[in-house]
């Protein structure tokens, strides 16, 4: 942020978030789609910002994606729920 002559007051007063919700987002594994919108808005790079965090609905979805697939696998592999050889 400082190489490109940012604040995380202005990320902040742009996203309608205080400066201590910023700065954890900034460090957190995922950040809200309004920090990093904002963040980007001012010139952050992409790169240097961490991946939006993911709804609920989205990771249920993902879930049921790899249950899916790997319901496919054990049957396609001859095994049962278990993992063991049926």
């Amino acid at each position: 942020m400082i190489e490109h002559r940012l604040c995380l007051g202005a990320v902040a007063e742009r996203c309608g978030r205080t400066k201590q919700a910023v700065s954890s987002a900034m460090g957190a594994a995922s950040a809200p789609a309004a920090i990093l919108d904002a963040a980007l808005a001012l010139g952050v790079p992409e790169d240097l910002l961490p991946p939006p965090t993911r709804t609920k609905a989205e990771l249920r979805a993902e879930l049921d994606r790899l249950r899916v697939e790997n319901e496919r696998l054990r049957e396609s592999m001859g095994c049962d729920r278990s993992g063991e050889a049926a």
